[in-house]
């Protein structure tokens, strides 16, 4: 389970810590960047921020087929 997970969950938590470097920057000039590129991409449009969040939002377990010899209740 863990080496089936672990390559995705290395990659959010490097991404989160990329995101939360930019958003808490202080001095003047990373902040007017910041600003800057969050206006730009914001004027691209909602599909265009959204898809930062490809792979993320979207995620969905993997599916494990059934142990031979048992049964699957329907729900």
């Amino acid at each position: 389970y863990t080496a089936a997970r672990l390559p995705r969950t290395t990659a959010l938590v490097r991404r989160s810590r990329t995101v939360s470097r930019v958003a808490m920057l202080r001095n003047r000039a990373g902040v007017a960047a910041r600003n800057g590129a969050i206006r730009a991409v914001g004027a691209l449009g909602p599909a265009f921020m959204l898809r930062g969040m490809d792979g993320i939002a979207d995620w969905r377990p993997p599916q494990s087929a059934p142990h031979p010899g048992t049964r699957r209740e329907r729900v």
